[in-house]
């Protein structure tokens, strides 16, 4: 049995000579979860037809009001209003040219691209 003492994260313990060395992710390694900054249910109070895209209004289930983009086809969701709603996002292309899409400059934007009724149990 050795007598010198382990170097870096590993260290003998005991007599019976188990060895553990334990490494530790380097700070790059770390994933850095972020809060999603968009809410996935909500009440849905308003929607409104933009030349960008579909403007969705809706107050989260802590009383935070939010104005989101959408899909046209979500602004024809007109019988969700005043009720609860789930959303799914998706990253999309959106003109960037207040409407003229002959401009051929666009950005992503995280858009609604579905929405479902929440039913009461």
């Amino acid at each position: 049995m050795s007598n010198r003492l382990a170097t870096n994260t590993c260290t003998l313990i005991g007599t019976i000579s188990i060895a553990t060395c334990l490494h530790a992710a380097p700070s790059y390694a770390r994933k850095i979860v972020k809060p999603n900054p968009f809410p996935s249910s909500g009440k849905l109070i308003d929607l409104t037809n933009g030349d960008l895209m579909c403007y969705v209004d809706l107050i989260d289930f802590k009383g935070k009001k939010y104005t989101l983009g959408a899909d046209f086809e979500i602004c024809n969701r007109t019988r969700y209003l005043n009720q609860r709603v789930r959303l799914t996002y998706r990253k999309t292309k959106v003109s960037k040219c207040q409407g003229n899409d002959a401009c051929g400059k666009s950005i992503v934007k995280n858009l609604i691209v579905k929405m479902e009724l929440i039913r009461n149990k």
